[in-house]
């Protein structure tokens, strides 16, 4: 796509500037105007689109033989007035090479029972083979367990990606034995524990090597398939503490783990939706933000002490919204790591979904509104990634809740208005959803980034597309430096976007080989320095909502041929710099070598 684009950004807080500078964008081409005064008032943008020359991305789901059809599942028959909504949020994902062949493979989740996972096995040539059943891991669901999530990641350090799928019931944990097929070792690592989870991260929080997991709970711990008691919904609309109890499991080293949540310090009782995992005040540690549905959402701070403190209050403050995704990354390129939370931004819960700046002090500011960032709708997965490969971080949030005839909206507000609408945990007492919708036919929206001062929304791309999406998950299936999308849709087929833009900017992707177990360096921090610019990537294993993207790291790098120096400071604080690196190329680092080799697949 090319545009001309007229930014006029006024902002008070600086000494009077003016500015007009013409630049290009890959594709786009924008001229900015900026006039800062020295008084204080939001930004304020007016734009113009004037030439679309076609998307970026193009839906390849079918010639990639993807055939993926989401099927909701069903819970006890006394939830039946409801289930439109209960079960809008279950349909995950992830992305990883599994057979270490250097192309990325798809694993997806049904929900139903009776209705099987997929494992995509990518051919290499943007084409897919659904392996799953010969592999293991096609039967995840059964009449008391609903798959809601996936997760990959290399728990016994062997090199081998393996599979955590979380489940409204017991997690299932696949071993990848290397040879094409995965093993259930879910018992035998001590993972078999009820629980109605969302959402996995995986990190190492203690620097022992081994990759730790944290599971994000959402209803309490009862069988939502088998209900003793009708007390199983939230207790407040703005402040429930009735949710299911996260679970932080330690990695033994053995191939067990151990619970160890109130240990550490890491108990929250809300209605968990995502997780993320980032060293968000730069001192080597992981922290963990939490995203709460229903009530506010959870900052904990690693103490590099073998637990983790709550500094909700001084960094984010409180909040009553539904957070549903916790996606993070430098969007602003200076350094530090920042958070998008995404909420319900209806006419009727005017949430706006939250960016939360990185002041580098150990506090957050939202700035969602003055980045254009806010209002999506009813939103879902997000996803931080340079498209355009320009150098600063894009953004796509996926949106929508539940399709239907009328707006079951009227029916809800008059329950909540109304005095046993004030106690909503019994779901008898909730008005029957029928066939109507809420937050129907919202389109999921792709943001281009401008220098971190602003983001743009694209009416086109090929990504805006109306289809109650969930998971975001990104990787470059194809290996030509271009970072591709692929959704989970609530009740429809999944999609997968490649990536088709024109531009000529330049990129690298640094696939690291860390010290055993921690192979796949999970929480190193990656600087490239080019030109002046310093950006930064860090490897995090579940960021997001309900599923894992490429753990591979992806730069661009906009005209620039070649990287003046990158450093990598390893999980355990060795640090590993290269200079003069050729662009548009894929490496692989090696913390025990300290080399930096280009691959090709």
């Amino acid at each position: 796509m090319r545009y001309m684009l007229c930014l006029l950004r006024l902002n008070l807080t600086n000494v009077l500037r003016r500015c007009l500078t013409a630049f290009n964008r890959g594709s786009r081409t924008y001229v900015m105007l900026t006039a800062c005064f020295a008084l204080s008032v939001n930004h304020v943008y007016a734009k113009e689109e004037i030439i679309d020359s076609g998307p970026d991305f193009v839906d390849i789901t079918k010639q990639s033989k993807i055939d993926f059809l989401h099927h909701p599942a069903i819970y006890h028959k006394s939830l039946d007035h409801l289930m439109p909504i209960l079960n809008a949020a279950m349909v995950g994902g992830a992305v990883a090479d599994f057979d270490n062949d250097g192309f990325l493979d798809i694993f997806v989740a049904d929900t139903l029972a009776g209705y099987k996972a997929h494992l995509y096995h990518n051919n290499g040539d943007l084409t897919f083979t659904d392996i799953a059943q010969r592999a293991g891991v096609a039967d995840v669901n059964d009449k008391s367990n609903a798959s809601t999530s996936a997760m990959a990641f290399d728990y016994d350090g062997d090199g081998w990606q393996d599979l955590l799928v979380a489940r409204f019931g017991t997690p299932i944990l696949f071993k990848n034995k290397g040879d094409g097929t995965f093993v259930d070792v879910t018992k035998k690592a001590g993972l078999k524990h009820h629980m109605n989870t969302i959402h996995s991260i995986a990190f190492d929080y203690n620097k022992d090597g081994h990759i730790d997991i944290y599971l994000g709970n959402y209803y309490p711990d009862v069988d939502m398939f088998n209900l003793k008691s009708n007390e199983v919904l939230h207790d407040s609309w703005e402040n429930a503490r009735n949710g299911g109890k996260n679970v932080f499991y330690q990695n033994n080293g053995d191939g067990t783990f151990t619970a160890r949540t109130e240990q550490l310090g890491l108990s929250d009782t809300g209605w968990t939706v995502a997780l993320g995992h980032s060293d968000l005040d730069n001192d080597g540690w992981q922290d963990i933000y939490v995203a709460n549905d229903y009530g506010p959402d959870k900052v904990f701070r690693n103490t590099g002490k073998g637990g983790f403190e709550d500094i909700t209050d001084e960094a984010i403050g409180v909040d009553g919204k539904h957070g549903m995704s916790a996606e993070i990354g430098d969007f602003n390129n200076d350094g530090f790591f920042d958070i998008y939370v995404t909420n319900i931004t209806e006419e009727w819960a005017y949430e706006c979904n939250m960016l939360w700046q990185n002041n580098g002090d150990g506090t957050f500011t939202d700035v969602a509104t003055e980045l254009n960032v806010c209002d999506t709708g009813w939103a879902w997965g997000a996803k931080f990634f340079d498209y355009d490969n320009d150098g600063d971080l894009d953004l796509y949030v996926a949106n929508g809740f539940v399709a239907g005839e009328g707006n079951y909206m009227n029916d809800l507000t008059s329950f909540l208005l109304s005095d046993i609408g004030q106690n909503p945990s019994d779901p008898k007492n909730w008005p029957a959803v029928g066939n109507k919708g809420m937050a129907a036919n919202e389109n999921n929206q792709l943001f281009t980034n401008l220098d971190g001062l602003t983001f743009i929304p694209e009416k086109r791309g090929g990504l805006n597309i109306a289809k109650y999406s969930r998971a975001v998950l990104m990787g470059d299936f194809d290996n030509d430096g271009r970072l591709d999308l692929f959704l989970t849709n609530l009740a429809d087929k999944a999609q997968l976007f490649q990536n088709k833009s024109l531009n000529e900017n330049n990129w690298i992707e640094l696939d690291l080989a860390g010290l055993a177990p921690n192979r796949d360096a999970v929480g190193a921090r990656i600087e490239v320095m080019v030109s002046g610019n310093t950006f930064v990537r860090e490897v995090n294993i579940g960021n997001g909502f309900a599923g894992s993207s490429m753990i591979r790291q992806h730069f661009g790098l906009g005209k620039n041929k070649v990287i003046d120096k990158l450093v990598i400071t390893w999980p355990n604080g060795d640090k590993q710099i290269h200079k003069n690196v050729v662009t548009n190329k894929m490496y692989r680092a090696r913390q025990k070598l300290k080399d930096l080799k280009p691959i090709k697949y």
